[in-house]
């Protein structure tokens, strides 16, 4: 999935690049480095104002022309693995730490014999079905060692492919 949202990443940036590089005055592109789908209103772009879209798109819709400097604004913050790397929340994907893994591990949730079951019988489908119904009644213990919603759904999926 991950090779997946880079190469995806990758396609934006180079498919944006003609506009970015002519600049046409009635154009303008706000692109953060961003996995969430929809842009949060609180997501900002660096440059030298830190603006959010609502700041810029009035003024280049009813073309005031005080940001034109802001109209072309793509995240340049760079990941080493491809992915999107915007610091907001929402922005960045999490891959599985290793606490949250031990901790998935530990409280039987990617080898319980449900679990096995379920990827024997009925498929992977099935299996991270049971990962994630087990990392439920563990809420807490995976939320203590820093485990976040989007990571469990990850590391259940993953690792019952």
């Amino acid at each position: 999935i991950n090779a997946y949202i880079s190469m995806y990443g990758k396609a934006m940036r180079n498919s944006t690049e003609p506009q970015v590089q002519a600049k046409a005055d009635q154009d303008a592109l706000f692109l953060p480095s961003c996995f969430q789908h929809g842009v949060s209103t609180d997501i900002t772009i660096g440059g030298p104002q830190q603006l959010t879209w609502p700041q810029i798109l009035p003024d280049w819709f009813w073309e005031y022309g005080k940001l034109t400097d802001s109209y072309f604004l793509v995240d340049d913050c760079e990941s080493p693995d491809g992915l999107p790397c915007n610091a907001m929340a929402g922005c960045q994907i999490t891959t599985g730490s290793d606490s949250c893994r031990a901790q998935l591990e530990k409280d039987s949730c990617l080898s319980d014999e449900k679990v096995l079951q379920r990827y024997l019988l009925e498929g992977p489908e099935k299996a991270a079905n049971a990962c994630l119904e087990c990392a439920q009644s563990h809420r807490e213990d995976l939320e203590s060692v820093g485990c976040t919603v989007p990571e469990v759904k990850n590391l259940c999926t993953s690792e019952n492919a």
